[in-house]
């Protein structure tokens, strides 16, 4: 059975890259930066990634994600800069 952390970051990671301005400049080092997942008590995970990613100007920005993982579905909650 796949470890359900590693699925939930894995998930959250893809769906950041998919919500992005332009998905090809999304950057992400799970080594140096490694996602925070939290469980929660109704079996879901919080999830925040660290990356970066170009914005409509083309200039590569730090920002933080966060998504909601439920059964292996990310739902990308925020994107802020960092």
């Amino acid at each position: 059975k796949p470890d359900p952390v590693l699925q939930a970051q894995t998930a959250c990671v893809s769906a950041l890259r998919d919500a992005s301005r332009f998905p090809g400049s999304f950057d992400f080092s799970p080594v140096s930066d490694p996602p925070q997942v939290v469980k929660m008590a109704d079996g879901s995970y919080l999830v925040r990634v660290d990356f970066s990613a170009k914005n409509g100007y083309g200039n590569m920005v730090p920002q933080a994600g966060h998504c909601s993982v439920r059964d292996g579905f990310a739902t990308v909650t925020e994107i802020n800069p960092r």
